[in-house]
């Protein structure tokens, strides 16, 4: 199971990279991608810093998978 798992949380996580990107560049407006990219990290602090918090505390968790998937959910959150 935890292998499944795994694999499901490294999917969900490229999907959420390919999420971002996404956004970051239809927001673009004509901006080359690395600052297209770099106005979407600005516009989503909170939210990426939750993620942050949730990753920090992965070492604390009882079962780190789970926190893992709570910290990808709220990845997706912010990616969309």
């Amino acid at each position: 199971w935890s292998r499944w798992q795994r694999e499901g949380l490294a999917e969900e996580l490229r999907r959420a990279r390919r999420g971002a990107v996404a956004s970051a560049l239809r927001e673009a407006d004509g901006e080359d991608p690395v600052t297209a990219m770099q106005a979407w990290l600005d516009r989503n602090t909170t939210g990426l810093e939750r993620v942050d918090g949730l990753l920090a505390g992965l070492g604390e968790a009882e079962d780190e998978l789970v926190g893992l998937a709570v910290a990808v959910r709220a990845l997706r959150d912010v990616t969309g």
